[in-house]
């Protein structure tokens, strides 16, 4: 049988969730095919004042959303594909887990393809590295992120 996409999965998690969802993936064409709100050169700050005035409850994103943003009462994260460094995971994470509301819980689901360069990608991603490249330390994420099979949401 064939696998269903991730993108369909992501497409039923923001669908099905009453909170605010930021998606992260490399390329931006899958994030447009799917429907979401995806910041680009021309609408970034746009769609970061609606998402802060609850206008929108979801925002997709490359790049654009990580470091220096507020993104007021988000509670969902999802990386459809895991980035190499932990930085960028760290960014990406911080975007939820802001107290800026009392009793939050975020959500951050990563998603990662066995058997693909994901695999790679994802035990790259818990390393942390000085500025001179040396492995400081490696962070452990199995207990801490929820993995999440895309036929769960189909």
């Amino acid at each position: 049988s064939i696998m269903p996409s991730k993108f369909e999965a992501i497409k039923g998690i923001v669908a099905s969730s009453a909170n605010k969802t930021i998606v992260f993936n490399q390329k931006l064409e899958p994030l447009r095919l799917i429907n979401l709100n995806v910041a680009e050169k021309d609408n970034t700050q746009y769609l970061i004042d609606q998402f802060n005035d609850d206008e929108i409850t979801n925002i997709a994103s490359a790049i654009k959303l990580k470091r220096g943003i507020t993104l007021k009462k988000c509670t969902n994260v999802v990386i459809a594909t895991p980035y190499q460094n932990f930085h960028h995971f760290e960014q990406m994470r911080g975007r939820a887990v802001r107290l800026d509301y009392e009793d939050k819980i975020a959500n951050i689901i990563v998603f990662r393809t066995n058997g693909t360069y994901e695999e790679k990608w994802f035990d790259n991603m818990q390393n942390v590295y000085s500025l001179d490249g040396d492995l400081k330390r490696t962070v452990y994420m199995g207990d801490e992120i929820k993995f999440v099979s895309s036929k769960r949401f189909l």
